[in-house]
């Protein structure tokens, strides 16, 4: 649980938090505006961004092989 917790807080960056504020407002439109599809899209930008998954700022990142 602890992990979770740790992987949710941090690295949090502006692209991020742009992700994340995006996709709350995107779901927002689509309930107001009954639109699945921009609630589904929504939803996927929303997930990217708390999840910090994607190659978003720092989102894409491999290991350096040695």
């Amino acid at each position: 649980m602890k992990k979770i917790l740790t992987f949710l807080t941090s690295d949090w960056h502006a692209s991020r938090i742009f992700r994340v504020v995006t996709g709350a407002a995107a779901i927002v439109f689509a309930l107001v505006k009954h639109d699945s599809l921009m609630g589904l899209a929504g939803g996927l930008l929303l997930l990217a961004g708390i999840s910090n998954v994607g190659c978003g700022s720092g989102g894409c990142k491999t290991k350096k092989s040695s």
